[in-house]
């Protein structure tokens, strides 16, 4: 079964997949937002990782969501606005996080 393709013909796993990781295994994908700068997923730990364009209070940019579907990743990756994806479907709109995260 193919995975779905976005607006540029790309399946969202192709993109992901064609994204050399980095040092920590995360697969980095730029996104255009206002708030979030790229997305990042480990396939086999289930982790997504968000880079923000400025910092926290405590000067990360990213941070590092556990236990989060790979289909959680394919929407936030297809979403129109990533920061409204972000506080709905992750953060839950500042109440408790549906994921634990960390910052880095």
């Amino acid at each position: 079964m193919k995975a779905n393709s976005n607006r540029s013909g790309q399946s969202w796993l192709d993109k992901l997949l064609g994204t050399p990781a980095d040092a920590n295994g995360v697969a980095w994908v730029d996104v255009a937002s206002s708030n979030v700068a790229a997305i990042g997923y480990v396939i086999d730990r289930d982790e997504l990782h968000v880079r923000f364009l400025k910092p926290n209070s405590s000067g990360h940019y990213c941070y590092k969501y556990d236990g989060v579907p790979a289909t959680v990743f394919r929407a936030f990756l297809n979403a129109g606005s990533k920061g409204t994806f972000l506080w709905r479907s992750i953060r839950n709109w500042g109440t408790d996080n549906l994921y634990p995260h960390t910052s880095y």
